[in-house]
């Protein structure tokens, strides 16, 4: 299995997910989601990135790019039962109307609480220094 998982109390940074067997990997991206850095810090090609997005209606008013895409492959996978849980793990939607702020209020299930202090504005505005001087990473068609 794998994927991109998108966790409420770390609003800005998609994490990345594998697992092979009875191994589970989750770690924090160091690319924030396009909506999380600001239209006013998108470079030339994250326009470009965001236009195809929007054409492909991979973009939402309201949370941008923030999403979660993961593929589950398995032997005798019980699809009713991973869904329930994975519907379980979502935000209410009294929850998601609460906000990021009060979604940095909820339990940190990965990192022990660290993650609220990876990802806080401070940590952001340092990531969006280091990634200005990465070569940036065009969508591909």
């Amino acid at each position: 299995s794998k994927g991109q998982i998108w966790v409420a109390n770390a609003n800005d940074f998609p994490f990345q997910i594998q697992s092979a067997g009875k191994h589970l990997s989750i770690q924090p991206s160091q690319i924030p989601f396009f909506q999380a850095k600001g239209e006013k810090n998108w470079s030339e090609i994250d326009k470009k990135n965001v236009k195809t997005l929007k054409e492909r209606g991979r973009w939402d008013e309201q949370v941008g790019d923030r999403c979660t895409e993961v593929v589950l492959i398995g032997v005798d996978l019980d699809k009713k039962v991973l869904t329930k849980k994975l519907t379980e793990a979502c935000l209410t939607k009294e929850e998601f109307s609460a906000g990021p702020t009060a979604w940095k209020k909820h339990e940190d299930a990965f990192f022990e609480g660290r993650i609220k202090t990876w990802h806080d504005f401070k940590e952001f505005k340092r990531y969006m220094e280091m990634l200005q001087a990465l070569k940036e990473i065009e969508v591909p068609e």
